[in-house]
């Protein structure tokens, strides 16, 4: 009977979805964020602080949300219609940078 909890408990914990974060620049601030073909995020502008990536006052966009594990189908779609693709097989946490001068959507 031991077996059951233990699958029920890590049945619930991957209902959750895995942790994902999309960063790119000021272009994508707006941007919506599709899994699968589904909105899962709108990226908002932020403000880097300072230090050894840049310099302060420099804005760049970024969405935080869960998505299902397994291989998933992530797009970034600029409010000018651009738009970035890419397939990520999903495990864990995922950081992606949406990349609109090279017209990437890379890990």
């Amino acid at each position: 009977m031991r077996a059951l909890p233990l699958a029920l408990a890590l049945a619930l914990a991957a209902c959750g979805g895995a942790p994902v974060q999309v960063l790119g620049g000021p272009e994508a601030v707006g941007a919506k964020v599709l899994v699968d073909g589904r909105e899962a995020a709108v990226m908002e502008k932020s403000v880097y602080g300072g230090g050894d990536a840049g310099p302060a006052g420099q804005v760049y966009a970024t969405a935080r949300f869960r998505a299902p594990t397994g291989s998933r189908r992530f797009e970034v779609v600029a409010a000018d219609g651009r738009r970035l693709s890419s397939t990520v097989d999903l495990r864990g946490e995922a950081y992606l940078t949406a990349d609109f001068a090279k017209g990437e959507l890379r890990r």
